[in-house]
């Protein structure tokens, strides 16, 4: 062969093997462009750093490091910045001299910080949004109680809200007969005490209309038996008819009866028993805990002007009612009560003090 020939061989395997080494070399960049897509796409940062570090000293790292960073744009558009901060940050670990990681990484962080602030700033709004509410809330269920009755029905929990005015009874009457197993009575007499024991027996009945309430109220009981102090035998009789407006108040009733009591009074001349008219006013169908009807009353007996040495005379009581049953449509409830008469003498203060525990029969709804 000339020299020519040899030449030629010379200058084709030369290109031969560079043209072989760039192919390597392209193939090999290929591959670790594929990993830095994998880790990135599995959002691992700890591959990142692997497929960084791996490639550090190779010649080819300054395109893996531009390929990175284009990887990390793709992942702003995303608004994926807290993972692409995260990418920035691991090529400047690998090279602190590139500017371009540097910049990225701080325009990035700048915009988390802003969108933090923002987000805090909203969440700000959000919370004096919702104190607004809530207060605004409260107010109307406050206002809501005290325009409106609020009425659950029990067996199936729907709630309606009824004007005060509205006449929310099922029936027309409403009665109760009730019959005091326990009448426990402690009187004082000037400085005298005495406790006894006795039965009661005590009755209503009323009329409701959208106008007016009408009905009255007996009671009578006697203590037989004396634990401690005076043998005698105190009793009592009372009937009171009563209205009400309910348009004014549906709970404030007007009371006048009459009542006759052995009051055992320690005035010389005076008989035991004290008849009197009755005046007063009453509190009747106050619901209390779901459970309780509360009445109460406060009495004046005017009667006292026709005994000598009697200034005064009146008598407050109250009682809680609790349904514990209903047999054939009438409901069966325990009533527990407190009253307390008393009388002003000018030998001093005479009270009789009653607590009563009942059982009863009658409809009230």
């Amino acid at each position: 062969m000339n020299s020519l020939n040899w030449k030629c061989i010379f200058t084709t395997i030369i290109f031969s093997s560079a043209f072989s080494l760039l192919s390597a070399q392209t193939v090999a960049l290929e591959e670790t462009y594929r990993q830095i897509d994998t880790v990135i796409s599995e959002r691992s940062l700890e591959g990142v750093e692997n497929v960084l570090a791996a490639n550090r000293n190779n010649q080819s790292y300054p395109q893996i490091e531009s390929y990175t960073l284009r990887k990390t744009r793709q992942l702003i558009i995303v608004n994926d910045l807290l993972f692409a901060r995260d990418v920035s940050l691991a090529v400047i670990d690998q090279n602190l001299d590139n500017f371009e990681a540097v910049d990225l990484y701080t325009s990035i962080n700048q915009t988390i910080e802003k969108q933090e602030a923002i987000r805090v700033a909203a969440e700000e709004r959000r919370q004096v949004e919702e104190i607004k509410q809530q207060a605004a809330e409260a107010k109307v269920k406050s206002d809501i109680r005290r325009e409106y009755t609020i009425v659950t029905n029990v067996s199936t929990g729907e709630t309606v809200y009824l004007d005060h005015a509205f006449n929310e009874r099922y029936i027309p009457f409403a009665w109760d007969v009730s019959l005091g197993m326990m009448n426990l009575g402690l009187n004082f007499v000037g400085s005298d005490f005495s406790l006894k024991y006795g039965i009661a027996l005590s009755g209503f009945f009323f009329f409701y209309s959208e106008s007016v309430t009408i009905g009255g109220e007996l009671f009578t009981d006697i203590l037989v038996l004396t634990f401690l102090g005076e043998q005698y035998v105190p009793c009592q009789i009372k009937f009171v008819p009563s209205i009400g407006l309910p348009k004014f108040n549906s709970w404030l009733f007007g009371r006048i009866g009459f009542s006759a009591i052995n009051s055992k009074t320690a005035l010389p001349g005076n008989t035991d028993m004290f008849l009197t008219p009755v005046v007063g006013l009453g509190l009747r169908d106050i619901h209390a805990l779901d459970i309780f009807m509360i009445d109460a009353y406060l009495d004046y007996f005017p009667g006292h002007f026709a005994y000598k040495g009697i200034y005064a005379a009146f008598e407050v009581g109250a009682n809680a009612t609790m349904v514990v049953a209903e047999f054939n449509k009438v409901d069966i409830n325990f009533k527990f009560g407190l009253k307390n008469t008393t009388f002003i003498e000018n030998s001093g203060v005479n009270n009789q003090t009653r607590i009563l525990l009942s059982i009863g029969v009658g409809k009230n709804e």
